[in-house]
């Protein structure tokens, strides 16, 4: 297979094509600087000393696990009752042994779920 893109031909036998994503916008968060997307995660002017991810999907988790080696303390939100909604359950388990240590509270819809 191949993708066309201008003048460049990209020629594979698999690829993973990563879009992107875009943030949702929640109606209770309020209008604030200090609430910012992945985006803006990655373009802080300075290291905060800790951070409220809001959902424990992919992107937030890997926010979170930029920060959290400098020295942020991370608390994690998802309202459902695991994190990574969609991914395979067992690849989630294995990263969250390696990782949900790193943050401060990992906190769920069900709160007898996880730490």
């Amino acid at each position: 297979m191949q993708i066309e893109g201008g003048k460049k031909v990209v020629k594979f036998k698999q690829a993973i094509i990563a879009a992107g994503s875009e943030a949702v916008n929640l109606p209770f968060i309020p209008e604030d600087p200090r609430v910012v997307d992945s985006t803006g995660g990655l373009e802080l002017r300075q290291i905060p000393q800790r951070i409220l991810v809001i959902g424990g999907g992919i992107i937030g988790l890997e926010m979170a696990t930029v920060y959290a080696p400098l020295g942020v303390k991370i608390d994690v939100v998802e309202m459902l009752d695991g994190l990574m909604a969609g991914a395979d359950r067992d690849l989630v388990k294995v990263w969250e042994k390696y990782n949900s240590k790193r943050f401060a509270n990992v906190m769920f819809e069900d709160e007898d779920h996880g730490r």
